[in-house]
C-alpha cells in the first residue's frame, strides 16, 4: 500500500480548513429548514474523520495547537441545510479515504498538516455546537427567528456540477503539452478541452483567471504520475466555482478526491 504523500494532506488541510471558517463564521446563527439532522451528521462526520485521521497516521490532536477563530458574520442569519449535508458528504468521503489506506506511513514534516486536520475539525464541532445550542447572552437575548434574514441563496455555489469530471490523459495523436524551444506548454487541444468543460459546467472565468488556470493545469499535467490519469472536478466550498485536480488509476476507479485549493 503506498504512503499518505504529504500533496494530499495539505489537500485535505486546505479542504476542512475551508469548511471550518464558513461553519465558524456563523457559529451565531441557525439552521434552516431540515438542517438540524444535517448540522448533527455534520458533527458525526467531523468526530469520525478524526478518528480515523489519528488511526492512519498515528499522530493524536495537539491540544496546544490552535486555528485563528474566524470572526463572526454578521446580522445573524440561516445555514443552509443543503450547505450542511453536502459539508457533512465531503468529510465522510474523506473518511473513507483516510480508513481505506489503513496504518501507513507518512512522509517527513505531515505533522502540522495533521494537526491542522484536527484543529479545523474541531472548530467544526464547536461550531454546529453553537449553531444547534447557542449560549445565552447575558448581554441582550439571542436573535428570535422573526429578526434573521431568510435562507442563505447558495446559488453560485449550489449550480456547481459537483460530480462533473473531467479526464485528461496524453494521447500520441492529440497530446496534451507540447515543448518548443526548450519551453513546455499546452497544446491548444487540452487548452480547449478544458474551456469545454468548463463552459458545458457554466463557469465563467476572467482572462487572467483563465490563464491562471492553464498554468496550473500545465502543472498537473506534468506532474501526473506514471500509470495514473488526471481528473479534473469542480467544487464550490470557498463560496465560488473552483476547479481542482486529483489523479485516478488508469482504467480504475479514483482513491483520492482531496482537491488542490
Amino acid at each position: 500500500m503506498s504512503e499518505i504523500t504529504i500533496e494530499e494532506l495539505e489537500k485535505a488541510a486546505r479542504n476542512i480548513e475551508r469548511i471550518s471558517v464558513f461553519i465558524g463564521e456563523r457559529r451565531d446563527w441557525i439552521v434552516g429548514e431540515g438542517g438540524e439532522s444535517k448540522a448533527n451528521d455534520l458533527r458525526d462526520h467531523a468526530r469520525a474523520l478524526a478518528k480515523s485521521l489519528a488511526e492512519s497516521t498515528g499522530i493524536e490532536p495537539d491540544p496546544e495547537f490552535k486555528v485563528k477563530l474566524p470572526r463572526k458574520l454578521e446580522p445573524a442569519a440561516k445555514v443552509s441545510a443543503v450547505r450542511l449535508a453536502k459539508f457533512g458528504g465531503f468529510l465522510r468521503q474523506l473518511r473513507k479515504w483516510f480508513s481505506s489506506q489503513g496504518q501507513t506511513g507518512l512522509p517527513e514534516g505531515s505533522g502540522d498538516a495533521v494537526q491542522g486536520i484536527h484543529a479545523s475539525l474541531a472548530l467544526v464541532c464547536a461550531a454546529v455546537d453553537s449553531i444547534l445550542g447557542p449560549l445565552q447572552s447575558q448581554d441582550a437575548p439571542p436573535p428570535t427567528v422573526d429578526d434573521l434574514i431568510g435562507e442563505i441563496d447558495d446559488s453560485p455555489v449550489l449550480e456547481v456540477d459537483t460530480s462533473a469530471r473531467l479526464e485528461l490523459q496524453n494521447h500520441e495523436l492529440k497530446p496534451l503539452v507540447q515543448t518548443f524551444k526548450g519551453v513546455t506548454e499546452l497544446t491548444v487541444h487540452a487548452k480547449d478541452t478544458m474551456d469545454d468543460f468548463l463552459t458545458k459546467q457554466n463557469v465563467k472565468l476572467e482572462p487572467h483567471e483563465m490563464r491562471k488556470l492553464h498554468d496550473k493545469l500545465l502543472k498537473w499535467i506534468v506532474g501526473t504520475p506514471l500509470h495514473q490519469v488526471l481528473v479534473i472536478k469542480l467544487s464550490g466550498l470557498s463560496g465560488k466555482p473552483n476547479v481542482y485536480s486529483s489523479y485516478q488509476p488508469k482504467g480504475g476507479v479514483s482513491v483520492q478526491e482531496l482537491g488542490d485549493g
